[in-house]
Formats: C-alpha cells, sequence, structure tokens
C-alpha cells in the first residue's frame, strides 16, 4: 500500500527544473504557459521602450543600456531560483519578478487601449460598422459575386480592426511618426490584447514567437529598408495584419511546417502519413528561385 502511494505521489510531482530548457519555480504546464507569456508581455514593454528611447537617447548611451538590459533579464530568471517561497511553513507574498512586473503592466497596458481604441465606442462600431457590413457581404455571397471564404476574412477584419483604426492614422502622416504607430500596434497594443484575452493562451505564444521572428528579420535588414520610401508604412500593415488572431494561426503552422521539414522540430503524426522532406519545403523552393 506504502509503494502505491508512493507512486501515486511521484505520477503526481511537478517536473524537476533539471527536465527544462529554462528552470522555472512553476508547478505545471499551463503554469509555465503562463509564466512564458508573461514573459513575452515584459519583452514586448522592454523592446518598445528600447524603441522610443532610442530616438532621444545618443548613439554612445547604447552600449550601457544594452548591459542594464541584461542584467535585468537575469534578475528576473535568477531572483526565482534563489527566492524562498515560504519561510517555517508560512507562504510569502509573491515576489516572483515576472508576476509583480505584469500586475503593473496589464492594467497601463488595458488604460492606454482603451484611451486610443475607445474614441470609437464598442456598440457603435459592431452594430453600424460591423454588422452593416455582414449584411452587404451576404448580400454579395448570395448572388456570388464574392466567396464565403473571403466574407469571413473580412467579418474577422473588421470585427479585430477597432483598435487598429486610430493608429492607422499615422498612414498619412510622414514616415517617422509611422514609426510611433508601429511601436504602438506591436508592443503595448499587443500587450493589451495578451492581458485580456486570457483564455487564448496558446494563440498569443503563438503571436509573440511570430512577433520577434519578424522583428529580428527587419532588424537584420534595416539598412536596406532605410532606403526604401514608405517602408515604414509597409512595415505598420505588415505588423496589423499579424495581429489577427487567423493570421498568427496560419502562419505559425506554415511555419511549425518549414521547421519540421528541416529537422529542426519534432514530427508527431499519429496517422501514419509521413512529411515531405526538405527540398519540398517553401523555404527551399524559394531559396532555389531566388538562385536560379
Amino acid at each position: 500500500k506504502n509503494s502505491a502511494t508512493e507512486e501515486d505521489a511521484t505520477s503526481v510531482a511537478p517536473r524537476s527544473n533539471s527536465s527544462r530548457l529554462i528552470p522555472t519555480s512553476e508547478h505545471s504546464l499551463e503554469e509555465e504557459l503562463q509564466d512564458w507569456l508573461r514573459f513575452w508581455m515584459v519583452r514586448g514593454a522592454v523592446e518598445g521602450l528600447k524603441c522610443l528611447l532610442s530616438w532621444v537617447t545618443p548613439s554612445w548611451c547604447t552600449p550601457a543600456l544594452l548591459q542594464l538590459e541584461l542584467l535585468f533579464y537575469l534578475w528576473i530568471y535568477g531572483l526565482p531560483l534563489i527566492q524562498p517561497q515560504a519561510i517555517a511553513g508560512q507562504e510569502l507574498p509573491e515576489g516572483r519578478p515576472l508576476r509583480v512586473l505584469c500586475k503593473w503592466l496589464r492594467p497601463q497596458a488595458k488604460r492606454t487601449m482603451e484611451a486610443v481604441s475607445g474614441a470609437i465606442p464598442l456598440d457603435f462600431w459592431q452594430d453600424r460598422i460591423v454588422g452593416y457590413t455582414k449584411t452587404i457581404l451576404a448580400g454579395l455571397v448570395l448572388v456570388r459575386a464574392l466567396k464565403q471564404p473571403t466574407s469571413d476574412w473580412l467579418v474577422h477584419l473588421l470585427e479585430e480592426g477597432r483598435p487598429l483604426v486610430i493608429p492607422a492614422l499615422t498612414l498619412l502622416m510622414p514616415g517617422v511618426l509611422t514609426g510611433y504607430g508601429i511601436v504602438y500596434v506591436q508592443y503595448f497594443l499587443s500587450i493589451a490584447k495578451t492581458s485580456t484575452q486570457k483564455k487564448s493562451l496558446r494563440l498569443w505564444l503563438r503571436y509573440w514567437v511570430l512577433n520577434a521572428l519578424i522583428d529580428a528579420t527587419l532588424q537584420h535588414f534595416s539598412s536596406l529598408l532605410w532606403w526604401i520610401p514608405f517602408s515604414n508604412h509597409a512595415i505598420f500593415v505588415l505588423y496589423c495584419y499579424l495581429s489577427l488572431p487567423k493570421t498568427v494561426d496560419h502562419w505559425y503552422t506554415a511555419m511549425e511546417t518549414e521547421m519540421k521539414k528541416f529537422g529542426l522540430l519534432i514530427y508527431h503524426d499519429n496517422t501514419g502519413d509521413e512529411l515531405s522532406s526538405m527540398e519540398d519545403s517553401h523555404t527551399a523552393r524559394f531559396l532555389a528561385w531566388v538562385w536560379g
């Protein structure tokens, strides 16, 4: 009986930190995903502030700011490993950096989104804009002037587009001012939506992965983009497009499939179907087309 009890206790015990890529004090997969989501929110706030400060701080301050950023991330992940969660059987107040920071960050992001998006009342947007558009699209589908998937995508665009209307006004301005719209949509609006839509945990984790991938790519080609007219306007449209949930699901699935074809991710399939080779991937085809 004692051995059975020990086996049950072992089966429900939390995963040890040694089995994880990055040690964490969370006890379940759901809590660990929540912890990663907090990290991405804090990282988004840091990156957004870096973009805003880069326009007003001299270049000689950059190395010092990078050192401070490194210490900040070491503090986030180092403190939970050395901080006790209980003393003499009494639980201590929540002191893990990510949780404490997110308790302050979430309401601030919500207020910012409400201040910007609140310029257009939600009832007006849903009843007048979305409602009337649905009626028109339904008529176009009925007369076969429009396909149903296209109609569904346009409705989805409108339902998710209210927070983007006011920032989109920066498209009518010079590229320097459009940069403020990019920072708002890419970071601060995304943090607010991540905070308010807690049920879509995996969706927003996927979003932040795509966000970081696109951000790294754009930074790599920033010197080239500087010479392209209206590049800031195109980047703003790109991040608006990325903020749509259907876009996130589509492109994350495509990226995941590509990585599996290249052997960067483990492929699990219970249907018995084999994954196509690396040569059949979209990336390989694109590179073959470029190199001709």
